[in-house]
């Protein structure tokens, strides 16, 4: 490798660490309470002084994409979706280093990919991932309801829609049978799976 590669390589290297830098510095000053995840942890999270350690996430020179609430208390654990790899990168440079968020870990997603700390993710139901992620009863108890109310509404619509009995040429067709599988519903910081179909 010849000499101007080797600088222009290291020059890349110093550039890409202050900028690093710039954002975790970035971070320190923003007021918490102006990122938008906040009223969403807000009105969930059982333990409020979390809040008062979470770390707003920059990925650009613009204003933070989320808010990355850490471990402790009944909160096991916690993820920040993001769209890039480039960016979980990111985001993990700037929380490796703060109390609170252990076992940093890059995980694909359907839309791309989260960054998670803490304890593994559950594979239980609504309950048990609401007490992973620190929520309140109530407020476990909301999403359940909400969850159940959406399920209901899904399968109440395709059975009484009568564009289906009208005029059977000119109706769209009735939806299949829908075998018993799982379905991922996805909220801001929770992954919960439902058995669905068939009773």
């Amino acid at each position: 490798m010849t000499m101007a590669k080797r600088l222009k390589r290291e020059t890349e290297k110093l550039a890409k660490q202050a900028h690093i830098e710039e954002l975790i510095a970035r971070t320190k000053k923003i007021d918490i309470t102006t990122v938008s995840a906040y009223g969403y942890f807000a009105k969930r999270i059982e333990d409020k002084t979390l809040l008062q350690q979470a770390v707003p996430i920059i990925i650009s020179a613009g204003a933070a994409v989320g808010l990355a609430v850490p471990v402790g208390g009944t909160r096991r654990g916690g993820y920040a979706p993001f769209k890039t790899i480039n960016s979980c990168h990111l985001a993990v440079k700037q929380l490796k280093d703060r109390p609170g968020f252990p076992n940093l870990r890059i995980v694909p997603s359907d839309d791309g990919f989260n960054v998670w700390w803490g304890e593994p993710e559950p594979s239980g139901d609504a309950i048990e991932h609401g007490r992973y992620f620190g929520y309140s009863e109530a407020a476990i108890n909301e999403y359940k309801e909400k969850i159940k109310q959406m399920f209901l509404a899904m399968r109440t619509e395709s059975f009484t829609d009568d564009r289906y009995y009208r005029n059977p040429n000119s109706a769209p067709e009735p939806p299949k049978e829908t075998p018993r599988k799982a379905i991922r519903v996805r909220a801001a910081d929770e992954l919960e799976t439902m058995e669905v179909g068939a009773e």
